[in-house]
């Protein structure tokens, strides 16, 4: 959190700010700058999990719904005590809220080498859940048809 904090500090002051890995994707971005017009105060995306290629994704993983956009206010801040996609202040009190229908193309999972090397990250901090568990499960496949994928 200490990392995120920093880069909104770097960042110019702006309406919006986003803070994401570089293996993510938007499915959509002309859907996702509609919207970046329409007020939200937190824009929500669905990440969708590619696994072995580029035209296949896994449904093994539980859904990972989180904050893509967010408002910024002044003086917001991300909290130490928790891991969260947007500052605490509009995290916690952001009213007007909506979900991206296309997905957050996730490709950090795409190798295997990149599999093993985050499940062992997560063993080695004690964040073993149903999704960190999911890296080494067996997958189940479908073929991507994008832009958007099928609904499971």
């Amino acid at each position: 959190m200490e990392l995120r904090q920093w880069q909104l500090e770097q960042a110019p002051p702006t309406t919006y700010g986003v803070l994401w890995d570089d293996d993510h994707v938007l499915a959509s971005v002309s859907e996702a700058q509609a919207l970046l017009y329409r007020d939200y105060d937190l824009i929500y995306a669905t990440k969708l999990f590619f696994w072995g290629d580029d035209e296949h994704f896994t449904t093994h993983i539980p859904t990972h719904r989180s904050v893509f956009f967010f408002r910024r206010l002044d003086g917001d801040r991300y909290p130490l005590d928790r891991t969260i996609h947007a500052p605490a202040r509009i995290h916690d009190t952001g009213k007007r809220v909506v979900d991206l229908a296309a997905p957050l193309l996730d490709y950090g999972y795409l190798c295997e080498r990149d599999r093993e090397r985050c499940w062992a990250d997560y063993k080695r901090c004690g964040k073993i859940d149903a999704s960190t568990l999911a890296i080494v499960q067996e997958p189940q496949l479908l073929p991507w048809k994008g832009p958007f994928p099928l609904r499971t």
